[in-house]
């Protein structure tokens, strides 16, 4: 696969990364310095935002079955979660299963650099998808969708 994505590249102050995850026509993928993350700014800077902020950072991501096992440990995924791509952009598109409506959701992945180098396609088709169910957060809900990525 050797598709384009829309990505913005890099970012290393809070506020344009605060700007664009706050707006549902700016880029799904975001990339940041991973300076920024420090301290805790950016996420706290979000959440004030009223987004629900999804940090990866437990375990090392480096192909799909860590991501998915990353992303089901560090969210309140259904049980029912099935550990594929398309049970993936099932609940990322839904999340009537949130306890709250936030204003948006952010996913933050914080060292991904593992994860493209040694799974580009697996990487290529997570972009796929929160492009995908970013245009649908968009469109239906009139909400931001993003994924931050710390390089």
């Amino acid at each position: 696969m050797n598709r384009k994505y829309g990505v913005t590249r890099p970012e290393s102050t809070i506020d344009p990364v605060l700007a664009q995850c706050t707006a549902t026509n700016s880029t799904p993928v975001i990339e940041i310095d991973a300076p920024i993350l420090k301290g805790g700014k950016l996420t706290a800077a979000l959440k004030r935002a009223g987004l629900h902020v999804i940090v990866i950072d437990h375990a090392p991501v480096y192909n799909k079955e860590t991501l998915l096992h990353a992303l089901y440990q560090n969210t309140p995924f259904p049980g029912y979660f099935g550990f594929n791509w398309d049970a993936l952009q099932d609940v990322l598109a839904d999340f009537s299963w949130l306890k709250d409506t936030p204003n948006g959701i952010v996913l933050l992945l914080k060292n991904a650099s593992r994860f493209k180098a040694e799974a580009s396609e697996d990487w290529e088709m997570f972009v796929d998808i929160v492009n995908t169910v970013s245009g649908v957060w968009a469109k239906k809900r009139r909400l931001p969708f993003h994924l931050v990525v710390a390089k």
